[in-house]
């Protein structure tokens, strides 16, 4: 429902030129503050060319007024619309212009949260060259693909090859247990 809304207000108005823009154009019932806070994190905002930090600070700001039933502090009401640039600006607003972009392990955190993968980099982007050459392997070219196996038999045979290779990834998740015998692994 929340995106059919954003693309038929975009559709039929042009796209949004703003945070302000969007927040002020699209339904609140339909699109709530949750789904305007995902939109930030997960990029679909980045157009707006202000760093997704400040402008989840702004979409915070705007969004409590929905709660509350009124417009927030850093909302501007019609009349502000003729202000100069300089002036345009609340004070509050202001202030977050010292807000830059999160950092790189926090944006891609919020890419995968919200998006399920990474959109504007990885997490190993930063070590890429070290792990590309210590790996003598890469997982793609391995040869063993399991949805291409008929039986137990290939994946034995695949294994049976005992090929030593040098691979590098990234673990997302552990889970310890204990045994009977009270070892961890």
């Amino acid at each position: 429902q929340a995106v059919g809304e954003l693309l038929s207000e975009r559709s039929a108005h042009g796209p949004f030129n703003s945070i302000d823009d969007l927040c002020l154009r699209i339904d609140r019932r339909t699109v709530s503050r949750k789904v305007v806070d995902s939109l930030v994190k997960a990029g679909a905002c980045d157009s707006f060319g202000i760093p997704r930090q400040r402008l989840s600070f702004i979409a915070d700001d705007i969004t409590a007024g929905w709660e509350r039933g009124a417009e927030s502090e850093l909302q501007r009401s019609f009349f502000d619309a003729f202000d100069t640039a300089a002036t345009a600006l609340s004070p509050t607003r202001a202030k977050l212009d010292a807000v830059g972009e999160w950092d790189v392990p926090t944006r891609l955190a919020f890419e995968k949260e919200m998006l399920g993968f990474y959109v504007s980099g990885h997490p190993l982007d930063a070590i890429a060259p070290v792990w590309r050459a210590l790996s003598t392997a890469d997982a793609r070219q391995t040869g063993f693909q399991p949805e291409q196996a008929d039986d137990a038999g290939d994946t034995a045979e695949f294994f049976a090859e005992q090929r030593r290779v040098v691979m590098g990834g990234l673990v997302t998740a552990t889970d310890w247990r204990k045994s009977r015998k009270g070892t961890s692994y």
